[in-house]
């Protein structure tokens, strides 16, 4: 080595001094006295004993590029081809663990699949001296997206989509292998410049990267209850240990993106613990909602947010969803990104042929070939006429079909409406006279009663069924309704002990039940005949004044189908009327006496006679008995 490189290497290993944080293991230059991650005091250490040693026979260290907790990064130089390259070394007390050089080799044989302008290129994996594990990567000159964080706080627009848009391919590189990153961070997005100034993204450290389908060897590289990933970018289904596959990639490429736009994290505890909660159970807070001052586009927004849902299936599904979202996030709200206009405004030319620069144009006549041009532009014209003509037809015809369709519809909406009007003021058959909207109203005044019953409120039970007996009054059921809603209101009395209400509700049936009779008495058909002689209420339960009611009209009713010469119906009638003489003597007795021998004396046949004989000797007994 001659004198030039010897000084070149010897300064380049005095600024390997570095301090090293004791809590995350990351080194820093040695003008670094805090640590920006965690806030820990910085430990000096010496410069690595590697430094200015040939390693392996053909790299020269440099300098040490940065220390982790598994591996440390040095700057090397190809001695033959005399070419800078990243070496990354196991560190020493991790060698006698077969699963950290399991790992390693993994990330090696990760690396080595992978072909991408935006993921780290590696050449070369070995074990040096059967002690050194070791992976030769190419060299990157530029800074971390963690360290362009802590200079500018946060990035641009067009600057954060271009970066962007270069992690997504990347990471459609990863998931098209079927390799989950695991670890996708500000600290792990590498940037360099070009020439022209513009970002260059290159995607670093797969050493927990995750083969989709090979649970088995994962599940034997992992301890168990082993996390893997930063807590500040993990994934709800990582921080809990579950099974995680690309979506867990865009949900930290969801942080990373929150954390570039606005310049911090979306979810950062005072612990580890709390960050990890934090990230399976605190809502997202939008980018504008918590920076407003950078007027970030709602589209943009909405993607980032989107990316960081805690359920995965509410995620974008894939990278090239998130893309074609960022990038219509971008086109609508005018966002200048370079590469996207060249790559959108970019048509090949018709006319570039020949060394002309255009079409090869035979040598004529200048009148003719403009006579010709305006041939073609005539027809053209004729044409576009004909067609605008031909597109106004159409759209009549259109119009006109679109107006019978609304005139259909509303012919029908109104034969519709018609027949619900119809229908709810209709007045019913004759044995059921009622409009349908009083029933149901009559319907829903006694549930509210029998509602209020139950839960006894007995004073607006009363009402509903005073208002429910109200409503049926008018119908035409032959009192069916109406003596339905007075006998939960006899009820009701009956539970509250309010004797003197009991009386007139008694009467109120009785009398409904007598215009029942009636009606059946001087109905010529059979329709209602057997409905026609029981009462609403046992005739043990009647008292004095709905007895004698009762027994008036039954004996009416007996008259009048006697006088129609309905024995038969005559007969039952006034065998109603003795019953409740027998059991509440006194009340009609005389008349049901006279109506029974009448019946007697209208009888032809003699088994007639016979059943007349015994209701007259009933009427008479119980007669004598009042």
């Amino acid at each position: 080595m001659d004198k030039e490189n010897q000084g070149q290497v010897q300064t380049e290993a005095q600024q390997g001094m570095t301090m090293v944080c004791l809590k995350c293991q990351v080194s820093y230059p040695s003008d670094t006295a805090v640590c920006p991650v965690d806030g820990g005091n910085l430990t000096p250490v010496l410069p690595d004993p590697l430094l200015g040693t040939i390693f392996a026979e053909k790299y020269e260290i440099l300098a040490v590029i940065g220390r982790g907790g598994m591996s440390t990064v040095y700057k090397a130089r190809h001695t033959l081809m005399d070419s800078l390259v990243a070496i990354k070394i196991l560190n020493s007390q991790l060698v006698s663990d077969p699963l950290h050089i399991e790992r390693f080799t993994k990330e090696a044989k990760t690396l080595s699949s992978l072909k991408h302008l935006n993921i780290v290129q590696v050449f070369d994996f070995g074990i040096f001296d059967n002690a050194k594990p070791y992976l030769i990567t190419e060299y990157l000159e530029g800074e971390s997206l963690a360290d362009v964080l802590q200079t500018t706080t946060h990035l641009s627009l067009e600057r954060a989509v271009h970066i962007f848009l270069q992690i997504c391919d990347g990471l459609m590189v990863l998931h098209k292998k079927g390799i989950v990153h695991r670890d996708l961070k500000t600290g792990n997005i590498f940037i360099m410049q070009e020439n022209d100034a513009r970002d260059v993204v290159k995607i670093l450290d797969f050493g927990i990267a995750k083969m989709l389908g090979d649970n088995n060897q994962d599940q034997r590289l992992t301890k168990e209850g082993e996390v893997f990933g930063s807590p500040l970018y993990m994934s709800p289904e990582q921080c809990t240990g579950g099974e995680v596959d690309c979506r867990s990639d865009i949900y930290s490429f969801g942080c990373l993106m929150y954390e570039s736009l606005v310049g911090a994290p979306p979810h950062v505890g005072a612990s580890t613990l709390e960050t990890l909660n934090k990230q399976v159970s605190e809502p997202t807070l939008s980018l504008r909602g918590i920076a407003p001052e950078l007027t970030i586009p709602e589209l943009l927004d909405s993607q980032v947010i989107k990316a960081l849902s805690k359920n995965p299936f509410q995620r974008q599904q894939t990278v090239e969803e998130l893309k074609k979202g960022l990038i219509e996030a971008a086109k609508r709200s005018r966002i200048h990104i370079e590469s996207l206009q060249k790559a959108a405004s970019y048509e090949p030319s018709t006319f570039d042929t020949g060394p002309r620069g255009g079409e090869f144009v035979p040598d004529v006549d200048d009148a003719m070939v403009k006579q010709e041009q305006e041939q073609k532009e005539k027809k053209q014209l004729q044409s576009l006429v004909l067609d605008a003509i031909s597109l106004t037809e159409k759209q009549d015809r259109e119009r006109k079909r679109l107006k019978q369709y609304i005139y259909g519809l509303y012919a029908l909406l109104g034969a519709g409406l018609l027949t619900c009007a119809l229908l709810l003021t209709w007045p019913g058959p004759d044995e059921d006279r009622g409009p349908v909207y009083q029933k149901l109203l009559w319907q829903f005044e006694l549930a509210q009663g029998d509602q209020a019953a139950k839960q006894k409120a007995w004073q607006d039970a009363e009402e509903h069924y005073k208002k429910a007996a109200a409503q049926a009054k008018g119908f035409g059921d032959q009192g069916d309704r109406y003596i339905k809603s007075e006998l939960a209101l006899l009820k009701l009395y009956e539970d509250t002990g309010r004797g003197s209400n009991i009386a007139q509700v008694k009467m109120n049936i009785a009398e409904a039940d007598t215009r029942r009779i009636e009606a059946a008495a001087n109905y010529e058909g059979k329709k209602h005949l057997k409905s026609s002689f029981h009462t609403s209420i046992d005739v043990d339960d009647l008292d004095k004044a709905s007895a004698k009611k009762y027994s008036e009209h039954f004996t009416k009713a007996a008259k009048a189908y006697l006088a129609k010469g309905k024995i038969e119906e005559a007969h039952r009638a006034l065998e109603k009327a003795i019953a409740i003489e027998e059991v509440h003597s006194g009340t009609n007795g005389q008349e049901v006496v006279d109506c029974a021998h009448k019946i007697l004396d209208g009888c032809n046949q003699e088994d007639h006679k016979r059943e007349a004989r015994t209701l007259v000797e009933r009427a008479e007994l119980a007669h004598k008995k009042g």
